[in-house]
């Protein structure tokens, strides 16, 4: 086998070694100092060690949990729900969402459905389930996510399924409301 010098990867470290000799005023004995310098390699070793430690933190959080991140889209998407703005709701859903109900049936419906709840109050996380797969549902990436929500005629369960994209973005595919009980 054919080795070549500037490939191996057990070169040898070099340090170079000083000794200064301390003489301080008054002429007592001298004291020998042994200093060590770093060579180039164990200074790039600790540079990347301490930009590795630099990064770490960044790098936990560029990897969020699906449940997080359907989370948000999905208090997003309920904000125009709250705010009456079902249109709106219709057009941010996914297109599985958009293919089952037309927009002037999703109108008629979440109007009829908010008109039993009465005005919004408040909404409280229940439950969030992360699922490859759901029953009558195309195969994808889904979260199931719950919530105890108090509106103008008292408790109840809302329930939206967020499905993921394919540009990595999650958009609702669903959303359920029933009566607490």
């Amino acid at each position: 086998m054919r080795t070549y010098p500037w490939l191996s990867l057990r070169r040898k470290r070099r340090r170079v070694k000083c000794f200064l000799k301390f003489r301080p005023p008054g002429g007592l004995s001298g004291i020998n100092y042994h200093v060590s310098v770093m060579t180039f390699r164990d200074i790039r070793a600790r540079c990347l060690v301490g930009a590795l430690l630099l990064a770490l933190p960044l790098l936990c959080s560029a990897q969020e949990k699906p449940e997080k991140a359907a989370e948000k889209s999905a208090e997003q998407w309920l904000a125009l729900v709250d705010a009456g703005k079902y249109g709106e709701s219709w057009d941010q859903a996914s297109e599985f969402f958009k293919s089952a109900v037309t927009k002037d049936a999703w109108n008629q419906q979440v109007a009829s459905a908010r008109s039993q709840t009465g005005k919004f109050k408040s909404r409280t996380l229940k439950s969030s389930q992360y699922s490859e797969s759901l029953p009558n549902a195309p195969a994808g990436k889904y979260v199931v996510i719950q919530y105890d929500s108090s509106f103008a005629t008292g408790p109840w369960i809302e329930t939206a399924v967020m499905m993921q994209q394919k540009d990595g973005s999650w958009k609702t595919s669903g959303y359920f409301v029933k009566p607490a009980k």
